[in-house]
């Protein structure tokens, strides 16, 4: 092994008369590239994957990298998208090469790159642990948007039962049909987290919880939605079902009808109950439909 086989193609540079900003551009380069090998290194020792020679920073397993695309990750920061398990392991394979590394006092790239590996092997002890008492991967394809997603839908779904007691209780002659109904669409899907059947109109009423006002964008997004699933889903005898928007928030908790502008009507036009109606009944349920 020689050091110099990682750094040749720098070196040469340099010594080419480059101008100041040239070489500070090389130079950032440069320990960037060793930063990123040790980072590496130190995700094999975790992982438990070896190479046989580390030569030159083209011949290390981009794992970082790997482990981006495992999680769907492109410029977002990967430890900003970890799970707390995956989070404190990166920390303590982190910590373990850097104490190894100051008790060693490595003097070159490839001892540097031993004390990363040791660091991980730490890590991996920790791992295979708790993965052989949890019967579960460590490793997770969940990144923040995921965890932010589950996290709201989770809250979501302890408001779902609330909220169908509070639609049906108002006897306004509302039948519960389903709720988190996945509707294929667009090579991809959309949830509805409620249907009801109003009785009298003989229309599906499709029911989203919003968390916080809805924006125009997704006032727009949900009525070509419900264009879409009438398309598909409407039933005969049924009329056209519209959209409904259960909006629960800090300062108030309200009902709002979304209707597709072909359809050219307000919801009392269609023999559905008013949304100042709801409200009256809104007043009586607060307790049952507290912010969780």
């Amino acid at each position: 092994y020689n050091e110099n086989n990682v750094l040749k193609k720098y070196v040469s540079k340099l010594e080419k008369n480059l101008g100041v900003d040239d070489q500070m551009d090389n130079l950032r380069t440069l320990l960037a590239e060793k930063d990123q090998l040790l980072i590496n290194l130190t995700y094999q020792g975790q992982f438990d994957k070896k190479n046989k020679t580390v030569t030159k920073i083209d011949n290390v397993l981009n794992l970082a990298k790997e482990y981006k695309q495992f999680k769907g990750l492109k410029k977002e920061n990967l430890r900003d998208n970890m799970t707390n398990e995956e989070l404190v392991l990166n920390m303590l394979a982190e910590l373990s090469a850097t104490s190894i590394t100051k008790a060693k006092n490595p003097q070159t790239l490839k001892e540097n790159a031993q004390c990363a590996q040791e660091g991980g092997n730490v890590a991996a002890v920790a791992r295979r642990e708790l993965e052989s008492k949890t019967g579960k991967s460590i490793v997770s394809p969940l990144n923040a948007r995921d965890y932010f997603t589950a996290q709201i839908d989770s809250k979501k779904e302890q408001l779902y039962l609330s909220i169908r007691n509070f639609i049906l209780g108002t006897e306004l002659l509302f039948g519960f049909s389903n709720e988190k109904v996945r509707v294929p669409y667009k090579n991809s899907y959309f949830i509805i987290d409620q249907i009801y059947y109003h009785i009298p109109s003989k229309r599906n009423v499709l029911l989203n919880i919003y968390l916080k006002n809805p924006t125009a964008a997704q006032k727009e997004k949900f009525k070509e939605q419900i264009l879409f699933y009438n398309n598909k889903n409407k039933r005969d005898g049924d009329e056209n079902a519209v959209g409904m928007f259960f909006i629960i928030t800090e300062k108030k908790i309200s009902v709002e009808y979304v209707i597709p502008y072909n359809f050219g009507k307000s919801a009392e036009d269609f023999g559905l109950p008013s949304p100042d109606i709801f409200d009256s009944f809104l007043q009586k349920s607060l307790a049952d439909l507290r912010m969780i």
